[in-house]
Formats: structure tokens, sequence, C-alpha cells
């Protein structure tokens, strides 16, 4: 594989540097409510053919994915405060964390877990929990959830 030649190198890292500059200052850090993800997303999956997948990963990990954990970590369920349901915080991204999966999932799951627990299920599955009910299909139950069903 051919190097670039130096000039080239130090052009395209300014280049980058330069649009993660604007990036950081824009929409991303400061406007976006990941309790109402659409408008993020729509930019974010319109940039993607734009730039390199370095920076896909850099906006995601630096930008997004801390802001959607803090605003899955604050989350409870029943709040009277008007928030968000779980999943529309957490399932918009879920097509742009691939391999961070795992992490990315960790606190939601626990916290569906723990609306499983709470669940009265004479007074109907809350919607909310149906909504996790095909991220389950894919292997997010553990042992201690297989008591527990959602029938449609």
């Amino acid at each position: 594989m051919a190097r670039m030649a130096p000039k080239a190198e130090k052009r395209d890292q300014v280049s980058w540097e330069s649009l993660h500059r604007t990036v950081s200052d824009s929409h991303y850090s400061n406007d976006w409510d990941p309790t109402h993800a659409s408008p993020a997303v729509a930019l974010y999956e319109a940039w993607l053919d734009l730039i390199p997948p370095f920076m896909q990963d850099n906006i995601l990990d630096q930008l997004i994915l801390p802001k959607v954990q803090r605003a899955v970590s604050s989350w409870k369920p029943n709040s009277s405060t008007g928030t968000s349901s779980l999943h529309a915080i957490v399932f918009p991204w879920l097509p742009h964390v691939g391999l961070r999966m795992e992490e990315f999932l960790g606190d939601a799951r626990r916290k569906v877990r723990n609306m499983f627990k709470a669940v009265d299920i004479s007074r109907g599955v809350p919607e909310d929990l149906m909504a996790w009910k095909q991220v389950s299909k894919t292997g997010m139950r553990g042992s201690t959830d297989r008591r527990f069903t959602i029938s449609q």
C-alpha cells in the first residue's frame, strides 16, 4: 500500500481535526436531547458516506454515546418528570453501535431486568417492556429473567 506524502497526511489530519472541532461545538455536543434522538440520528446517518470510519467512531465514542448513556443512567420507570421511555433513548442508536453493543446495552439491560422484577402482570405488561421483547430474543435475557415471559 502506498504511503501518502507527509504534506498530504498533514493536510488530511488538519481537515479532520477541524471537522471534529466543528462537530464537537455543534448539535451533537450541545443541542440534542437523547430522549428525542431522531434529529441526531438523521444527522449522523447523513454524514456516514461523507466521513471515514475513524471519524464515525470518534463521533459516536466521544459525542453521542456518552450522552445517551447518561440519559439511560438517569432514566427511571414511571417517572413523573415526563421522561421518554427507555427504548426511545436506546433503540435509535442500536444500528450504529457495532462492537460496542454489550457495553452500550449494559445499564439498559439492568434497568429492564429491574422492570421485569417489579411488574405486576395482573395489571398488564408495561408498554416499555413490550418494546424490549425483540432485544430479549437476541440474547438479552439472563437466567434471572427466565421466569418472566412476555406473550403477544
